[in-house]
Formats: structure tokens, C-alpha cells, sequence
């Protein structure tokens, strides 16, 4: 968006940022509740908690290479691979999901898997390894208000933005950056990072109270959650939306 589009809308991008949240309450309120159960379930059913700690037994295990190219692997995996497969699966998807767009997801989120499990490396070390409640805050708080809206939301944002104008530059760098990185940042990314916020810090509160070997898998599992409800939310809106008599005129 252009300065010029919102000098005519007296809209803040905070302002836009709560409109985003309020209309992605109800996958929201569905991650928060998916999050939470995982949490619940590790920490009151035997079965789960033995699974969890089995598998966290088995990643403590692995030593270099193997260590840095499981959660590049399962971040790549669950954050681009099963949802580009759903969408390709979903009505029309052969067209929206291209094998491009697989390789593309792929490589960006198996960088995003090694960057997030330097984070979670990085917290344990400054913030402590355990879940009492300042350290799970801490946390949060470093998470939330420093990686995210500096680093995680912006290079995102571009990514998907790079894929919408058909990995193409020069467009991106005309379009979505043409009036600079402050006014980009400013309208796009400070929007999605406020319904990041909003959707999100319940979810990371239940990670950083698992330990530290189940935070990036419990994280991979909540990325795949949350984009296979914003896909079927998607597909549910597109289908109703062509069942609907077309407007005269």
C-alpha cells in the first residue's frame, strides 16, 4: 500500500493490524485451543507425555549434522510442504500450487526451521531452560516483541509477497516496495505483526513451557495447524462465494 492510498483512509496500520486479528478470531480461538490441548496433553495424559518424551529422548540423541537438519527437515516439511499438498489437493489447486511453489516453500521454510531453532538455542541459553513463569515471559516478551515484529514478520511478508508477483524482483521492488522500506514496513509488515500478536502469543506461551527439545516440533505442528485452517477457511469461502447468483451489472 502507498502513503498516497491512505491519505484518503484516516486508518492506522494499528488499526489495520485489529481489523486483520478480528477477522481471523475463529482460527485464532482454533489455534489458541489446539496449542493448549497439546500442552494439556503432555502434561496430564501418561500416554502423550511418554510419546513426547520419547521422541524428545530421540532428538537429544542426534548430534551434527543430524541435530541442525531435523528441525530444517520438519520445519520445511510441515511449514510448506503439507500445505502446499493440501492446496494443490483442494478444488482448482493444480493451478495454484505449481511444483515451483513446492521447491520454493521448501527451501524458505527449512532456513526458517534453522533460524527458529537458533532462537529457542539462543532463549534457553539467555532466558534459562525451564517453565517457571519468568522464564516462560522472558521468552514471550524477546520472542514477540523483538524477533518477530524486526525479523520474523518482514522477512516473511517478503517472501509471500516475492511468490505474488511471480518471483519476480523487479516487481516486487516496484510494487509492494516502491515507496520504500519505512512506508513498506510501516503498512504492510506493522499489520501483520498486530494479528501475529493477537493470534499467536497464546501459542507460543504453551511452547516455551514444553522442554526444549519439543518446542520446534510442537511449533511445527502448530505452523501446519494454523495453515491448514486458514486454507479450509479459504476453501470454504471460495466455494460459497460460487454458489452465490452473480451481481447484475
Amino acid at each position: 500500500m502507498s502513503e498516497a492510498e491512505h491519505e484518503t483512509h484516516p486508518v492506522s496500520p494499528w488499526r489495520l493490524g485489529l481489523e486483520a486479528a478480528r477477522r481471523n478470531a475463529v482460527p485464532g480461538v482454533c489455534l489458541a485451543v489446539f496449542a493448549v490441548a497439546l500442552g494439556l496433553s503432555y502434561a496430564f495424559v501418561p500416554a502423550f507425555t511418554q510419546r513426547f518424551d520419547a521422541f524428545a529422548a530421540w532428538r537429544q540423541s542426534l548430534v551434527f549434522p543430524l541435530d541442525w537438519a531435523f528441525p530444517i527437515a520438519s520445519t520445511a516439511v510441515f511449514g510448506g510442504g503439507v500445505p502446499w499438498l493440501v492446496q494443490r489437493l483442494r478444488p482448482g489447486g493444480v493451478v495454484n500450487a505449481p511444483f515451483r511453489d513446492l521447491a520454493y516453500w521448501l527451501a524458505f521454510w527449512g532456513f526458517k526451521g534453522f533460524e527458529i531453532n537458533l532462537l529457542y538455542l539462543g532463549l534457553a541459553a539467555l532466558v534459562g531452560d525451564s517453565d517457571a513463569l519468568p522464564v516462560v515471559l522472558g521468552k514471550i516478551a524477546l520472542d514477540m516483541g523483538v524477533y518477530c515484529p524486526l525479523w520474523a514478520m518482514p522477512t516473511t511478508l517478503l517472501a509471500y509477497q516475492y511468490r505474488e508477483v511471480g518471483y519476480r524482483w523487479r516487481r516486487l521492488c516496484s510494487g509492494p516496495l516502491g515507496h520504500g522500506v519505512a512506508t513498506w514496513y510501516r503498512w504492510d509488515v506493522l499489520p501483520v505483526a498486530v494479528n501475529n500478536w493477537a493470534v499467536w502469543i497464546p501459542a507460543v506461551a504453551v511452547i516455551y513451557t514444553m522442554p526444549l527439545a519439543l518446542q520446534l516440533p510442537i511449533q511445527n505442528l502448530v505452523l501446519c495447524f494454523w495453515s491448514l485452517v486458514l486454507l479450509f477457511m479459504t476453501t470454504g469461502l471460495e466455494v460459497r462465494r460460487s454458489r452465490e447468483p452473480a451481481s447484475p451489472g
